[in-house]
């Protein structure tokens, strides 16, 4: 999948003599389509284009209309629609589609496919070419509209792939300002684009569009208000690599997402991110993690791979092993790791490892030089490939003098896998729970609370009713 938001924002004056807050609606459209006649079906158009949609219509007040799977005549219909409709001078009007799509090379078209279109269709007369969306779009008679298309191949809408392009930044000073700021960026006629890529093909599950959910729950910010600039800035770590301009008659008009709260006189708080319909915990970045339930605690299954600046590292510097093993973390590090999955996510405390490895065997308690039930039972259970389905990676160390190799600095990747405990051992050290390939155990330790080791996090309430 790819998304590519298009900015077709057309002259707008508001009057300068009177309250710039704007009296329009804004709506939105969007067709997303699963099902196929003949193409292949994809699984995730429709619920991203959900979730879009009800934080369009819970938080920025949007009518927002959806329809499921459509043929290339319902399409139009509904186009049409929307062109026989009566708009305000400020009222904004935000189109997506999403599904498959198509190019043919050698005469540099791209095309939406509806469902009808026909898989085997070598002149392309099912399809729905980029050129005609563009007319029937262009000529519905909003003021402000923005396009988006979540298909392969949807940057083929432009012909040429422009360079990143400034709107610039408002005014911070208050109010006030932020009210000039809505009545310039509605005044001009504007011709914008925005893209995840190019000419690729992509997944199914658009990380474009993850992105595109969490600028949404920012909520704008403490102003309140989100631009297509700041969208950008949630952007910039998505592959392919994300590209913006300006096509046509471009006036320099903007597309503004405006929050139901703002000109309360109070900021709006950026949320945590929302748990998603899967239940998958999603970091700021947009990668979910997989889980499982152990003893009431939902656990992730895979190391945390969320940076936090200064506290947190890969493995030998190098950006291959947090692919792999994820990031390793100091102490207060990981608590904020996994604190960024959203509301109830944690660091796992001492109890609930315990509980945890007590679960699958038992473990070797280094503190207490005991052994408590089987930790080679426990170990091989929880280790990636185990019967406990924890996938544990054993992510190595980086001590706190931060040099590389033998016992300082980062050492063991592959063979020593500690994690972090949310329960202190005394003021400067915490307890974890470890992987040790060479004993082949599972053991519960106490370390420096500067050193960087894996974090897993849970949701729940804590093992021991503390945190």
């Amino acid at each position: 999948m790819l998304w590519l938001a298009i900015l077709l924002s057309m002259g707008s004056v508001l009057p300068t003599d009177t309250d710039p807050n704007r009296s329009g609606k804004d709506y939105a459209l969007f067709f997303a389509i699963n099902e196929y006649d003949e193409w292949r079906d994809l699984r995730h158009p429709i619920s991203e284009a959900e979730e879009i949609a009800a934080d369009l219509r819970e938080h920025y007040g949007f009518e927002v209309k959806v329809v499921k799977n459509t043929t290339s005549d319902q399409i139009f219909q509904y186009l049409k629609t929307y062109r026989e409709k009566t708009y305000g001078k400020d009222e904004q009007l935000f189109i997506l589609f999403s599904g498959h799509g198509y190019f043919i090379e050698d005469t540099e078209e791209g095309f939406i496919i509806p469902k009808d279109g026909k898989e085997d269709d070598p002149f392309q007369r099912s399809y729905i070419p980029h050129s005609r969306l563009e007319k029937a779009i262009d000529n519905i008679p909003c003021e402000h509209i923005l396009l988006g298309i979540d298909a392969c191949y949807s940057g083929t809408f432009d012909e040429e792939i422009a360079s990143r392009g400034s709107l610039g930044q408002r005014p911070n000073q208050g109010k006030n300002e932020n009210d000039l700021f809505i009545q310039r960026s509605l005044q001009y006629q504007g011709r914008q684009y925005l893209t995840s890529g190019g000419k690729e093909q992509t997944p199914d599950r658009s990380k474009f569009a993850m992105q595109l959910k969490l600028a949404l729950r920012t909520f704008g910010g403490a102003d309140g208000i989100l631009t297509i600039n700041e969208i950008e800035t949630y952007l910039e770590k998505v592959y392919p690599i994300p590209r913006s301009g300006y096509f046509g008659d471009h006036e320099g008009g903007n597309f503004l997402f405006i929050t139901n709260d703002y000109g309360s006189g109070s900021a709006v708080p950026t949320p945590s991110i929302k748990p998603s319909n899967s239940s998958r915990p999603v970091d700021p970045n947009g990668t979910a993690y997989g889980t499982k339930k152990f003893n009431g605690l939902t656990w992730t299954t895979q190391n945390l791979n969320y940076p936090i600046p200064g506290a947190s590292w890969c493995y030998d510097d190098d950006p291959a092993n947090c692919e792999k093993f994820g990031r390793v973390y100091t102490w207060e590090g990981a608590k904020k790791a996994c604190a960024a999955l959203g509301p109830g996510w944690r660091l796992p405390t001492d109890e609930d490892w315990k509980s945890l490895a007590n679960t699958f065997g038992g473990y070797h308690d280094y503190p207490l030089s005991q052994v408590v039930g089987d930790p080679e039972k426990a170990y091989k259970a929880l280790l990636e490939g185990g019967s406990g389905d924890f996938a544990a990676r054993l992510g190595g160390v980086r001590n706190s003098n931060g040099d590389f190799g033998g016992l300082v600095g980062f050492r063991s990747l592959g063979d020593y896998g500690p994690y972090w405990s949310a329960t202190e051992s005394v003021s400067d050290s915490a307890f974890g729970c470890g992987f040790d390939r060479s004993d082949g155990e599972l053991y519960r330790y106490g370390g420096p609370k500067s050193d960087g080791r894996s974090c897993r996090c849970v949701q729940g309430a804590p093992s021991n009713g503390k945190d």
